[in-house]
């Protein structure tokens, strides 16, 4: 049986091209095992029939492209997997590191408090004041990471405020929007945009990921940050519009975006400056266009306001 398959996805095999899967989520996904499933099904009849024929001619040109998209998707799946593999384990090291983090709060902010009793020059002052910006800022993001991750060990799910998120979110990167001068504000359109239940961790990761995203493209731009996110309710769903003024998605890529491993930018070296490091692994987007799905809501690219360049609009079903 397996050689059959293996000799036959030959026939099936031709030069990938570039995926354009789009961010509907109204279409059914087919799981790993359904795709193979099918395939195998594909084979294993045709080559029951005909078997006088040459073997090109066994198969439709339905079934060519059938067995084709197929073969695309479960490569797609197993290159995802494996990158997920290795982020799974970057989050345990992520955990660890976060939970030894929290041993070095008070002795940091004790000598920084002995310092500045001491009787110090302007510029040495600065420069300790300089140094506990770092450390808030430091701390800051390793006590949200712990949360997430410790937010994670609870699988109980619960109706999402989105507007309590957004004020959590804010304040952990606020030391971060000041560093990057980004003006970040959030403007509420409803005050009862609650989810349907959910894992707040997931939330963290959502809006981790487009706010990281937001600054690169602000960073790439070279301009003065505006973030704006937008809240509110259309009928049964919640809404959030994440709107930044960095240099924008082309129209063509707009759908191809949430694609596992597209990325606009490419790897940098380690020495590279800072802008050319601005890069991810091409799975953020992804990853939050999996999480709102699963939840029968929806993600894309669209018309942002003037002064910003592009927003990505959540929906996800409002919590009854």
């Amino acid at each position: 049986m397996s050689g059959r398959i293996a000799e036959k996805i030959k026939v099936f095999k031709e030069k990938q091209n570039n995926d354009d899967y789009t961010q509907d989520s109204n279409k059914k996904e087919q799981t790993t095992q359904e795709m193979f499933d099918k395939l195998k099904n594909i084979l294993d009849n045709k080559s029951d029939q005909n078997t006088e024929s040459p073997k090109e001619e066994q198969y439709t040109e339905s079934d060519k492209k059938e067995g084709l998209e197929i073969i695309r998707k479960l490569e797609n799946l197993i290159e995802e997997a494996g990158m997920l593999r290795v982020l799974a384990g970057l989050g345990l090291t992520i955990g660890e590191f976060t939970h030894e983090m929290k041993q070095f709060h008070s002795s940091v902010y004790g000598h920084i408090n002995r310092l500045n009793q001491l009787s110090l020059n302007d510029e040495a002052q600065n420069q300790i004041n300089e140094i506990k910006i770092d450390f808030d800022n430091l701390f800051g993001y390793t006590d949200y990471f712990g949360t997430t991750i410790s937010q994670n060990t609870n699988r109980k799910k619960s109706p999402i405020d989105l507007l309590a998120v957004l004020d959590r979110f804010q304040k952990t990167i606020e030391n971060d929007l000041a560093k990057n001068k980004i003006d970040f504000k959030v403007e509420a359109y409803d005050f009862d945009a609650i989810t349907v239940p959910m894992h707040s961790s997931e939330w963290n990761s959502i809006l981790y990921n487009l706010y990281t995203n937001s600054r690169k493209a602000i960073k790439r731009a070279n301009v003065i940050g505006k973030i704006l996110v937008e809240v509110g309710v259309e009928e049964d769903m919640v809404f959030l519009n994440f709107i930044d003024n960095g240099d924008g998605i082309p129209k063509e890529n707009e759908s191809r975006v949430f694609n596992a491993f597209f990325s606009t930018s490419t790897p940098a070296s380690f020495d590279a400056p800072n802008e050319e490091q601005l890069i991810g692994t091409g799975l953020g987007l992804k990853i939050v266009k999996d999480i709102i799905i699963s939840y029968k809501g929806n993600i894309s690219v669209v018309l942002s306001p003037n002064g910003y360049s592009t927003n990505f609009k959540i929906t996800i079903p409002k919590n009854k």
